[in-house]
């Protein structure tokens, strides 16, 4: 797993930060955490939009979002601003197993 891995065990929460850099600030941007089985899938299993605070898009997952089977997904987190996206982020978000689920 690569550096910006995520490790969410089944049916919790959590929340994620990812710092922007290169833009002065987010103004006018939704930016969003998509998890799929492939990259090359249409339908996210996962999908979470972000709060924003000056650089940082904070992304709260509920028990219900990580209700999902247990196994690795491919994530994306993206800035739109409606005229252009950004892709911030790509790597691997792993459901786990817990002894409660």
């Amino acid at each position: 797993m690569g550096a910006n891995s995520i490790e969410i065990h089944r049916k919790n929460s959590c929340s994620i930060g990812c710092t922007v850099t290169g833009l002065s600030s987010l103004s006018g941007y939704t930016g969003t955490l998509i998890a799929k089985v492939n990259k090359s899938d249409t339908t996210a299993v996962i999908t979470k939009e972000g709060s924003i605070e000056g650089l940082v898009i904070t992304f709260k997952l509920t028990p219900t979002l990580t209700d999902v089977a247990y196994k690795i997904y491919h994530y994306d987190i993206v800035i739109d601003g409606g005229t252009n996206e950004y892709t911030i982020v790509q790597d691997l978000l792993e459901i786990k197993k817990s002894v409660s689920n």
